[in-house]
């Protein structure tokens, strides 16, 4: 049976957040959370280069054992992966490394990442722009 534990590198991880955006960049994946629309500030997670990631919508955990006895947090770390024990079957053993398993579930989605390395985790505070720069581009035309 899969075991999650709350993934918390930084202060104010533990709070319930949502699943912004989820970038693969030539293999290499960033996500943003954040607490909603009017957010001050998002958490960027670079998985860097992952073996496997899928996102899913979250309800696809709803009929697990471990649902609803989460701590309050999106972030966790998987013990005993069933989505580390697949891609190992899957790929007739190939992919035997020791992968760490990564599970982010919000009510947004979810996302699982197997990945060698350790993410780098960040808040970035968000810049508004309270009025839009004027369009320069012919101006003088």
């Amino acid at each position: 049976m899969e075991v999650l534990t709350a993934w918390l590198p930084l202060e104010g991880m533990e709070e319930e957040l949502f699943l912004e955006s989820v970038h693969d960049n030539l293999g290499r994946v960033l996500v943003t959370l954040s607490r909603g629309k009017d957010a001050v500030r998002a958490l960027s997670i670079d998985f860097g280069e992952p073996q496997a990631y899928r996102v899913q919508p979250q309800h696809v955990y709803l009929k697990e054992p471990w649902w609803g006895t989460l701590s309050s947090a999106s972030v966790y770390t998987v013990e005993n992966s069933a989505y580390r024990a697949w891609l190992h079957d899957s790929s007739a053993g190939i992919y035997d490394q020791p992968f760490k398993h990564f599970r982010i579930i919000t009510t947004d989605g979810a996302l699982d990442v197997l990945t060698l390395k350790e993410p780098v985790a960040r808040w970035a505070v968000r810049t508004e722009f309270s009025v839009l720069p004027p369009n320069i581009i012919g101006a003088d035309a």
